[in-house]
């Protein structure tokens, strides 16, 4: 499922929390696969998002995004071709000298109360979201950046990670394993404008042919089941 969000218009300060998503907003994502919801954060919350990720960039905190079973590890390439873009991991987080270490403690209460949002959903009726496995990042992409079609969940294994210890090595030492359920964006443009470029095509699962969605980045999350 994808969930994508920001901010557009709305004024209220800097907080650790968000707005409860809505029954027909669950409903959607249920249905569709994917929801996109405006002002879900504050102007106040994706300026100082914005700041930090700009901040934590001149640092030298972020790198080149690659492609392939775990970035920037074993069997992952750096290919501009497919992803041109720059990424900085907030789990863990980078250095305490870089930016600010109060904003991404307020987007990480922020993304966990998330979780336990959609966890609660009667509708959306997920397997056990894992409060130590959430993926966040900070993406930074350059003017011609991009990233070509791609699933948020791998073919290997139906996108299934052992936990412990590599396949090659017997597979899991206590038997468990793991996969993203939900992949969610917000989007920090405020004041996007459509000759920037930038949107998101969504693309129905297994179906080539059908005609992909295209979402403007214009202040909103987006969730989707890959």
């Amino acid at each position: 499922m994808l969930l994508m969000a920001g901010a557009m218009g709305s004024t209220v300060g800097a907080s650790a929390r968000a707005p409860l998503l809505l029954q027909a907003q669950l409903q959607a994502l249920n249905d569709h696969g994917y929801v996109a919801i405006k002002n879900w954060i504050s102007n106040a919350q994706t300026d100082e998002l914005m700041c930090d990720a700009l901040a934590v960039r001149r640092f030298g905190g972020t790198y080149d995004c690659h492609i392939g079973d775990s970035a920037g590890g074993v069997g992952s390439v750096h290919d501009p071709s497919v992803r041109n873009s720059r990424m900085c991991t907030l789990y863990p987080p980078p250095s305490n000298s870089a930016g600010s270490v109060d904003v991404r403690a307020r987007l990480t209460r922020i993304v966990d109360g998330l979780r336990r949002e959609l966890q609660a959903s009667s509708v959306l009726a997920l397997p056990y979201l894992e409060p130590f496995q959430t993926e966040l990042h900070y993406l930074l992409y350059p003017v011609g950046g991009h990233y070509k079609r791609h699933l948020d969940t791998g073919y290997k294994a139906h996108g299934w990670k052992l936990l412990g210890r590599q396949a090659s090595d017997g597979g899991s030492l206590r038997g468990g394993r793991t996969r993203r359920v939900i992949s969610f964006l917000i989007y920090l443009n405020r004041g996007w404008d459509q000759r920037n470029g930038g949107e998101l095509r969504v693309f129905p699962p297994l179906a080539p042919d059908d005609p992909a969605r295209t979402r403007q980045p214009t202040g909103r999350r987006e969730l989707d089941d890959p």
